[in-house]
């Protein structure tokens, strides 16, 4: 077994501290005389994590350039240079520079206490901040494909003539190879359990797949690489289960969550709960329906429950209801027509967000909205809803406003919020995924360059709410 792992808020604070314990991955160099310049950092980081680089030795009060370069899956080769500063002890990391001018433009909607960690995407997330290399290439963006790992290597340099240089280089992981994978064909339910190679005991996520059915895999190893024992569920369009969505009972999650937490490598303390767009009325129905903590993420959807789906791939709404519990639908079906076609003639697809929740109450009464609203303030922790405002397959930014706008009226005491990216669509997730083609086309909105750096922005997000709900190892 590999050593357990520290909690984020440990490898974060280690980051951010200037140490003098040697670290793999460092190599020093001069070139002239002068300060000789020295890079510490760790030889191998998970993706999501700081890369944790420190520079030392490179003289007080002076100015750094830190070079960066990675080839991708594709081959190509993407470089990027950030100035950095030293103090007066002649060291820096990169939490002294800012990163996030290259940002992808998106906004905010949420409590004031919602870990927002914008800056932090940036230094941790360093892959998808990099251009692609070359005279005549196109805008681009980092691809691993299949691959496990990726090879960042640097270079810092300082001083007139570059009289002070020191290179190194790190393996940033996605995901670990040594994660187990076991199917999961027992209680009723259909899914694959993706449990870490540390010891544990690990603390439980649910994962939840949309109304295509495509169930989150490659999400779910990146997931368990971070600490986390993850059941990606199938609940509908397989054997035994329902052919579409439509009529999902939600004690099919409730089973999922006690089989899970009930395995012994499973820690107790709270679940999380991940869904992507259809899968997010799941997580958070489920959510507020369980008795204990609960971390809730949700992409591309939100907490109105919306109709049933007919067809993998969806082909049509019907009036059928997408969930029910005890046998009898959660919302009904004019309700949720009610509202969804006040969304369709506000919404115009801009990211001012903030106002959209009150736009849609003016034009549906309060008695019939609460009817589809998800009773999200009874969930027992934090809950992060992430949307692409360009959305052409869901209405994912209003309906995941008017979660949001519900928990703040409530006053819920737990961190909540929206990031909303301005030019993303439907599909994005998993980090530096390649997002052309089909995931990213007019029906499903947004641009491959575009998704995929939401995708990438959005990861440490993710990961810093499920540590503040649940942790990682003990």
């Amino acid at each position: 077994m590999a050593p357990e792992r520290p909690s984020r808020r440990e490898i974060l604070a280690s980051a951010a501290t200037i140490g003098t314990v040697a670290t793999a991955g460092c190599l020093t160099g001069s070139l002239f005389g002068g300060n000789t310049g020295s890079i510490q950092a760790p030889a191998q980081t998970t993706v999501g994590d700081p890369l944790g680089i420190r520079l030392s030795d490179f003289g007080p009060e002076s100015s750094v350039t830190l070079d960066f370069v990675a080839n991708d899956a594709r081959g190509r080769t993407f470089e990027g240079s950030w100035s950095l500063r030293t103090d007066s002890h002649g060291e820096a990391t990169l939490s002294t520079t800012d990163l996030t001018a290259n940002a992808p433009k998106s906004t905010w909607y949420g409590s004031e206490r919602g870990l927002q960690v914008a800056d932090r995407s940036a230094v941790d997330m360093i892959l998808h901040r990099l251009s692609s290399a070359g005279l005549f290439s196109s805008p681009s963006t980092f691809v691993t494909g299949d691959r496990t790992r990726a090879e960042l290597a640097f270079r810092a340099r300082s001083g007139l003539l570059e009289r002070s240089e020191a290179r190194g280089s790190q393996l940033r992981v996605l995901v670990d190879p040594d994660i187990s994978r076991q199917p999961v064909e027992t209680n009723g339910l259909v899914g694959w359990l993706y449990e870490p190679s540390t010891s544990g005991p690990h603390p439980p996520v649910l994962a939840l797949h949309g109304s295509h059915a495509a169930v989150p895999h490659r999400l779910s190893k990146m997931l368990a690489t971070q600490g986390y024992a993850t059941l990606a569920l199938q609940y509908f369009d397989a054997s035994g289960l329902p052919e579409s969505l439509k009529e999902i009972p939600l004690e099919y999650f409730d089973n999922a969550i006690r089989w899970l937490t009930n395995r012994p490598a499973v820690r107790d303390g709270g679940i999380g709960v991940l869904g992507i767009s259809r899968g997010v009325e799941a997580a958070l129905l489920t959510a507020a329906n369980y008795d204990g903590p609960t971390t809730v993420i949700g992409y591309s959807g939100g907490g109105v429950v919306g109709h049933g789906v007919a067809g993998v791939p969806p082909r049509a709404f019907i009036s059928r209801p997408a969930w029910t519990r005890n046998g009898k639908p959660v919302a009904g079906s004019d309700s949720v027509a009610t509202v969804f076609d006040a969304v369709e003639d506000i919404y115009r697809h801009r990211c001012a967000i903030e106002p959209l929740p009150n736009s849609i109450r003016s034009r549906v009464p309060d008695e019939i909205l609460q009817q589809v609203l998800v009773p999200v303030e009874e969930i027992d922790g934090p809950v992060l809803l992430l949307a692409g405002v360009d959305d052409r397959e869901w209405p994912s930014a209003p309906v995941s406003a008017l979660t949001i706008s519900r928990l703040r009226r409530r006053d819920s005491s737990h961190p909540y919020g929206l990031r909303a990216y301005c030019d993303a669509g439907h599909v994005f997730g998993v980090p530096y995924a390649d997002y052309t083609g089909s995931p990213s086309n007019d029906e499903k909105g947004g641009t491959p360059r575009a998704n995929a750096r939401a995708a990438a922005d959005s990861w440490p997000l993710v990961l810093d709410y499920l540590d503040h709900g649940l942790g990682r190892e003990a």
